[in-house]
C-alpha cells in the first residue's frame, strides 16, 4: 500500500566542483508520534548525485533522544553513485519501543562523502507519547498524570497548571482533590496542599503526621473536598487526616485489608472510609460518626459510596443509606452493574451510558451531560457536571462548557 509522503526537509550541497548530492528524509505524516507501548515510525530516505561525476559516500542515520543523547540505529552503508544516479535506503523503519522515554525525538539521516570529508545531513522531529496513568476531576479541574508526572487544567477554558510544588516523575499512584494530593514515588508517599487563586494555583509540601509511616504503599485515596488520606501498605490500610480523624483521635481501626475478599478502592468521607469486598461493607474512622456505628447488612454489594457524613450502597436488598441527613431523603436512579459513582457538589453523582445523574431530595435526573463513546475504557472521574475518563485514545473529556476541548495533548495517544 503506498502512502503520501511529508517532505520534512531538503538538504543540498555542493561537495566539490562537478559532485552534486542532495538527501532527503521524509515522513508519512507531517506531525508523526509514536504510542505510549512502541511502534514504528515509517520514513523514506533518498540520496541523488546531481553532479557530473562519480562520489564514493557512506549513508547512516542516528536518533537523539529527548535529554539530548543519542542512539544509532543502523550501521553506515557504502555506495557509490554515478553522475544522476539515486539511492533510495531500504532501511525506511525505526522501531520504537516501549522503553523509549517519553518526549521529543529527532531522527537524522547523513551522508559522508568518502573523498572529502564533507557530511551532509537531514531531519525529522517525532514525539513519543508516555503511558497515561491516572485521571482525576475535582469541581471544575481535571488532572492527568503519566511516567513524567501530573499536570492539571481547568475544564472550563484549558488553562493548565502543576499540582504539585515541583515535578514529581516515576509515579506509582496518586490521588487529588481541589486542596492538594499525595503520590506514591517507590516506597515513599509524597503529600501536598494548594492555594487557588484566580490567575494561578500555588502548592505547598506538606509533611505527614509523625504516626503515619510505610513500608511498602501501593494504593492512595483522598476524600472529595476534605484532607482525609487513605493508603494500602502491604496487606494494611493506613488512614490520616488533618481534622477531627487524626491518627491522635478515638478511632475505629479499619479492617485487615489483606483479608478481604474481592476489595474494591476506599471510599473517605469527612470522618469516616468505608469499602466493599465479597462479604458486605466495612467503615471506620472516627468512632462519633453515624456512618462508622449505623452500616446496614449488605448481601453481594455491587456499589459504594461516601459523602461527607453519609455513605450509600447497592446489594441485593437494594440501595440503602446511612447516616446523618440528607441520607435517607436521597433519591437514587437504577444502578446498573458497570454503573459508576462518584460523591461531589451537590451531593451524589451516578454515571453510565444514560449520561449523568445527580442524587438529591428531588428525583434523579439523568443527563443532559454525556460523553462520547469511549473505548476500552480504564478509568472515569466526573463531578460538578464534568466527566473525564481514560481509554485507549487517552484522556476524554465531556459535561459542561467545552470541556472536551480542552485536553492537552499530552494526554492524547
Amino acid at each position: 500500500m503506498k502512502f503520501p509522503f511529508i517532505i520534512s526537509g531538503l538538504a543540498f550541497v555542493t561537495l566539490s566542483a562537478h559532485a552534486q548530492l542532495n538527501i532527503q528524509l521524509t515522513s508519512q505524516t507531517e506531525n508523526p508520534s509514536i504510542r505510549k507501548e512502541g511502534g514504528v515510525l515509517e520514513v523514506q530516505k533518498t540520496l541523488n548525485n546531481n553532479g557530473s561525476t562519480n562520489v564514493a559516500v557512506k549513508v547512516y542515520s542516528h536518533v537523539t533522544f529527548p535529554d539530548g543523547k543519542t542512539f544509532v540505529d543502523a550501521i553506515p552503508t557504502e555506495l557509490y553513485l554515478s553522475p544522476g544516479e539515486s539511492f533510495t535506503d531500504s532501511n525506511s523503519m525505526l522501531e520504537v519501543p516501549a522503553s523509549f522515554p517519553r518526549g521529543s525525538y529527532s531522527y537524522h539521516y547523513s551522508v559522508y562523502n568518502q573523498d572529502n570529508s564533507q557530511i551532509l545531513s537531514d531531519s525529522i522531529t517525532f514525539e513519543k507519547k508516555s503511558r497515561i496513568i491516572d485521571v482525576a476531576v475535582s469541581h471544575d479541574s481535571a488532572c492527568g498524570t503519566d511516567l513524567t508526572g501530573t499536570l492539571c487544567w481547568k475544564l472550563t477554558d484549558g488553562r493548565l497548571y502543576t499540582p504539585a510544588p515541583e515535578p514529581i516523575y516515576d509515579i506509582k499512584d496518586i490521588a487529588i482533590n481541589s486542596k492538594g494530593g499525595c503520590a506514591i514515588v517507590g516506597k515513599e508517599v509524597k503529600c501536598w496542599s494548594n492555594r487557588h487563586y484566580r490567575t494561578h494555583v500555588q502548592s505547598f509540601w506538606k509533611a505527614l503526621p509523625s504516626a503515619v509511616t510505610f513500608t511498602d504503599p501501593q494504593k492512595i485515596f483522598v476524600a472529595h473536598t476534605y484532607d482525609n488520606y487513605c493508603a494500602i501498605d502491604g496487606g494494611e490500610i493506613i488512614c490520616w487526616s488533618s481534622g477531627k480523624w487524626n491518627p491522635g483521635a478515638v478511632n475505629t481501626a479499619p479492617p485487615k485489608y489483606s483479608e478481604l475478599k474481592n476489595p474494591s478502592k476506599i471510599e473517605i468521607g469527612r470522618a469516616a472510609a468505608c469499602i466493599r469486598h465479597d462479604d458486605g461493607i466495612d467503615c471506620w474512622g472516627a468512632k462519633s460518626s453515624p456512618t462508622v456505628s449505623d452500616v446496614p447488612t449488605f448481601t453481594n454489594p455491587t456499589h459504594l459510596i461516601v459523602g461527607l457524613d453519609y455513605a450509600c450502597a447497592k446489594g441485593d436488598e437494594g440501595v440503602k443509606c446511612w447516616g446523618k441527613a440528607p441520607a435517607s431523603e436521597l433519591n437514587a436512579p437504577e444502578l446498573l452493574p458497570h454503573t459508576e459513582l462518584r460523591f461531589g457538589y451537590p451531593g451524589i453523582y451516578s454515571y453510565d451510558e444514560r449520561g449523568m445523574s445527580g442524587w438529591s431530595t428531588r428525583p434523579a435526573q439523568i443527563g443532559p451531560y454525556q460523553m462520547q463513546e469511549l473505548i476500552n475504557p480504564i478509568d472515569i472521574d466526573f463531578d460538578y457536571g464534568y466527566v473525564c475518563a481514560l481509554d485507549d485514545t487517552g484522556i476524554v473529556c465531556g459535561g459542561r462548557n467545552n470541556a472536551a476541548n480542552t485536553v492537552p495533548e499530552r494526554f492524547k495517544y
